[in-house]
């Protein structure tokens, strides 16, 4: 029984993680990125000021 019930959650895996693949593959095709954005040249400068006035306390 047990080994029915893993073989039933192992499809359903198998089907979640190609559905969201066929997802991805359209978002992109939609010219979609995924993750965070990137920050601009002057905020990076600014956070590594930052950071190196901090760690020469």
């Amino acid at each position: 029984m047990f080994k029915m019930f893993a073989a039933f959650a192992e499809f359903e895996c198998d089907i979640i993680r190609e559905r969201v693949l066929n997802g991805l593959e359209a978002a992109r095709a939609r010219g979609r990125k995924g993750g965070r954005p990137r920050k601009s040249e002057k905020v990076r400068k600014q956070v590594l000021t930052m950071y190196e006035s901090k760690s020469a306390r």
